[in-house]
């Protein structure tokens, strides 16, 4: 398994409840810890729950970087098979481990940069993985 971080928002362990999920890949050029790390992302998601402008849901930060650099989320001999990765490895992963919702229409794909095109590549290629798209600064 690659690298990766997993918000639950408040209260999962003491429940049964099922959740949505959104895989978040982030910028090539940020550690895909980074939001949580330096940013506070599982405060900031807790406080939006909490005063109920968004929905209980889990997140799935994905390093999705190598050592020669990016992997454009693609499947590729030199950098590995990232589609393959994410399509049958980690989603799969995911719904088996955690108490996830597992539908295409309860699982997100965003991202940021060249994750931002990676969300748009998996969400075009995987319409019945992933029932939303989005991305930021994509290119």
């Amino acid at each position: 398994m690659r690298k990766v971080v997993v918000y639950l928002p408040a209260g999962y362990d003491d429940s049964s409840k099922h959740y949505p999920v959104i895989y978040f890949l982030p910028s090539s050029f940020e550690n895909y810890r980074l939001a949580f790390d330096q940013r506070d992302a599982q405060g900031l998601l807790d406080q939006a729950i909490a005063a109920s402008v968004i929905d209980k849901f889990i997140l799935v930060g994905v390093n999705m970087t190598t050592p020669l650099g990016s992997s454009w989320c693609v499947n590729s001999p030199v950098t590995s098979n990232w589609e393959d990765f994410t399509i049958q490895e980690l989603v799969p992963y995911i719904d088996a481990n955690f108490r996830t919702l597992p539908h295409w229409d309860s699982r997100g794909i965003a991202g940021d940069f060249m994750g931002g095109y990676g969300a748009i590549r998996f969400g075009m290629r995987h319409p019945d993985i992933f029932g939303s798209v989005y991305a930021v600064h994509a290119v």
